[in-house]
């Protein structure tokens, strides 16, 4: 017959073994999240880039459009990304990350 002191350290281990078991299931996909982050950086940057050509083409220092053109392809990139990786989240998360991106492609 199991003592409870030998009863307690069994069911210890196996809440430990069960959390060490699942931990990797609950933390994020580290490649997927660097992506995204990645992709809101390439957007957050490409939109001052963007002001900041306007505003020079606006008082005729911009030799070209092409910067803006660049800013803009790599913005549509940046929500290609993210579209992709909406999708993987599922459910009402996935809608509303989806929802959201579709309102800034809208905006671009």
């Amino acid at each position: 017959m199991m003592t409870p002191r030998h009863l307690v350290l069994v069911v210890a281990g196996l809440l430990l073994a069960l959390t060490y078991l699942l931990m990797p299931q609950a933390a994020p996909h580290a490649t997927r999240h660097e992506r995204i982050f990645d992709a809101l950086r390439v957007l957050f940057l490409n939109d001052a880039a963007l002001q900041r050509d306007v505003l020079k083409a606006r008082a005729g220092l911009l030799g070209n459009y092409d910067p803006l053109v660049q800013s803009i392809e790599n913005m549509r990139r940046a929500l290609d990304t993210l579209r992709s990786d909406a999708q993987v989240a599922g459910g009402d998360a996935g809608s509303e990350i989806g929802r959201q991106v579709e309102r800034l492609a809208g905006d671009l």
